[in-house]
């Protein structure tokens, strides 16, 4: 029997949110002779999961400010690890855990790989250092990991040019909601009789939200029949939406933050997926909206070729004239569709119980 750590501590939201909820899951629907320790952003949230070969443990509050990680990877890891005698870590967070315990590390943060300008320039001082330092770290323990996972060849092979990994697996993310609505489903309250562009995103600076301004301004202009919907939490966002309100752009409508048993609902009431995103190490809602047939119109940039293929129309994100034309050749599309937008083929990913398999079959090789 070993003793493992499963760290997901930083999986508040987004994807790495939807991949510990839906690995813990599967854990706790399994039985294992190994017991695992796992870290959460919010004890109480998991402890329904803990079983006999699962606990549910914490740090204190004072590690999880993102401005004292250092303190959390260089003091509170070490210490939680020493006092539960662990074997072996599944590391979900953003940085490598130092230590000489053998770790597993999904790879899911991409600023370590993209060095490009436009990434960097647009974050505040502070996120630029916090993310530098981790960038930092990352470069100095990744080579004594066992083994690293990431979910895109496009990932695999930025990761093999800067770190020359040895043991290095591609794992894709299935999707990650239920495919039926729950029985009280959210009203939206979004507007009839146009077509529907959603930007299922947290807000962030890489996900290029400002684009959207000049985006709505030239819809106005040209007094197209489009909406864009978007699913950020007002008090992050507050700046963002105060510029919208100042603009006076009446063709974003922000429904904020969407719980994810509601997703279903609002990816069937909206048309089509925009993503001007600038860096992904993945893009869930890719596969969400592949998923659902909806249509995608996104950043013709290399990680969004890779998850999309031919299965999405491309712009350049920096550009709101370039974005405007994907949506009206998307569009012009519906018009001339009878069944409308949804002609998108459906690729066909694993599910969580065979990514699940996957992990717990290198977990097993290394506690041997």
């Amino acid at each position: 029997m070993a003793n493992i750590l499963i760290n997901g501590l930083n999986a508040k939201s987004g994807g790495g949110k939807n991949i510990l909820d839906n690995y813990i899951q599967c854990l706790s629907n399994s039985s294992s002779k190994h017991m695992f320790y796992v870290l959460t952003p919010n004890k109480g949230e998991y402890q329904m999961y803990e079983r006999e070969h699962i606990r549910i443990v914490d740090v204190p509050a004072f590690y999880k400010i993102n401005l004292f990680f250092l303190a959390l990877y260089y003091r509170a890891f070490p210490a939680l690890m020493k006092s539960l005698s662990i074997d072996l870590v599944f590391n979900f967070a953003d940085v490598v855990i130092p230590t000489k315990i053998k770790q597993i590390y999904f790879f899911d943060w991409a600023y370590a790989v993209y060095d490009e300008k436009y990434i960097w320039t647009r974050m505040s001082r502070t996120d630029f250092l916090v993310r530098k330092t981790k960038v930092y770290l990352i470069d100095r323990y990744i080579q004594q990991v066992e083994t690293v996972i990431c979910q895109t060849h496009n990932m695999a092979n930025r990761l093999q040019k800067k770190y020359a990994i040895k043991d290095l697996l591609i794992i894709p993310t299935p999707v990650g909601i239920e495919f039926k609505e729950p029985s009280k489903p959210r009203d939206f309250v979004l507007s009839a009789g146009k077509t529907l562009f959603l930007f299922p995103a947290g807000y962030a600076s890489h996900k290029n939200f400002d684009v959207l301004i000049p985006l709505a301004e030239l819809i106005q202009k040209k007094k197209l029949p489009y909406e864009v919907v978007l699913t950020i939490d007002e008090k992050i966002a507050d700046s963002f939406l105060s510029k919208i309100a100042e603009k006076e752009v009446n063709c974003i409508r922000n429904v904020g933050t969407v719980r994810r048993e509601h997703m279903p609902g609002l990816y069937k009431a909206c048309d089509v997926v925009l993503l001007p995103t600038l860096l992904e190490s993945f893009g869930l809602p890719y596969v969400e909206a592949m998923a659902y047939g909806k249509p995608i119109i996104t950043s013709d940039l290399d990680f969004a070729h890779d998850v999309c293929g031919r299965d999405a129309i491309y712009f350049n994100p920096f550009d709101a004239e370039s974005i405007l034309l994907a949506m009206q050749a998307v569009s012009a599309e519906k018009a001339s569709s009878v069944s409308g937008l949804e002609k998108v083929s459906k690729k066909e990913y694993p599910n969580w119980d065979q990514v699940f398999f996957q992990f717990q079959e290198k977990i097993e090789q290394l506690v041997k």
